[in-house]
């Protein structure tokens, strides 16, 4: 028993001995980095942006290193710290790769489609479809990690494989149930790629006049001349006649 102790004890040291390592390295490449920010000013950004997630995700990876490495038998309580900190780490990871996508939209917004130049119809242009690509992308992101988290249950486990017998007739539900949604998701994709509508327009529909103030991959909100805001699913646009 002393012996297994003994061998716990090792592995967690130098489990963190190897996080605080990690830790130290992406602080020090930050400030190598800030040290040219006159050169590097976007990269700045985006490591300033993700560090707290990075470093987050570095303790849950160590920690669950530290877990799978306990020789603690079927201990129940390990068994449910596993389970937790494996959620945890998809959370982090998640989170890490929001705030990095965030950072490059503003990076990419900045250089190709300057706010003070809004004005022009190329640059609103720009600005929407690469805001509409990030939220796709976040959206893709944020659903493939809840899916993971959910896939640590081995009930959902068992579950996936009585889906898979089944997939033809559930596809055929999911479908039915989601097609409204996914009618507003793939029009407002066709609204952006196909450049018919951007940031900034002034648009006629349902009898009221006003300016895109944001579009959606589900809805988009007009701002209409007494303050009031207009908002209408995007299928509206594509299925509806519409002035810009």
């Amino acid at each position: 028993m002393p012996d297994l102790i003994r061998a716990n004890i090792e592995n967690l040291i130098w489990i963190g001995i190897v996080a605080l390592v990690g830790i130290l390295a992406g602080v020090a490449l930050r400030s190598v980095i800030r040290r040219s920010e006159g050169r590097n000013a976007d990269l700045v950004l985006v490591v300033d942006r993700g560090q707290k997630a990075f470093i987050a995700v570095v303790v849950m990876a160590t920690a669950r290193i530290a877990l799978l490495r306990l020789d603690e038998g079927d201990s129940p309580l390990v068994e449910i710290a596993e389970r937790v900190t494996s959620i945890v780490f998809i959370a982090t990871l998640v989170w890490l790769v929001i705030e990095v996508l965030l950072a490059t939209e503003v990076v990419v917004l900045s250089r190709y489609a300057p706010l003070s130049q809004i004005g022009q119809v190329d640059v609103r242009k720009t600005r929407t479809q690469i805001i509409l690509v990030r939220r796709l992308i976040v959206a893709v992101v944020i659903t493939i990690g809840v899916a993971a988290a959910l896939m640590t249950f081995p009930a959902v486990r068992v579950m996936e494989q009585g889906l898979l017998a089944s997939a033809g007739l559930i596809s055929i539900v999911a479908g039915l149930t989601a097609q409204s949604a996914l009618t507003n998701v793939f029009a407002g994709i066709q609204l952006t790629l196909s450049n018919a509508m951007h940031v900034g327009d002034v648009v006629s529909v349902e009898g009221e006049s006003g300016t895109i103030g944001e579009i959606t991959l589900t809805y988009v909100v007009l701002y209409l001349w007494d303050d009031r805001r207009l908002i209408l699913p995007t299928s509206h646009f594509v299925s509806n006649p519409y002035e810009n």
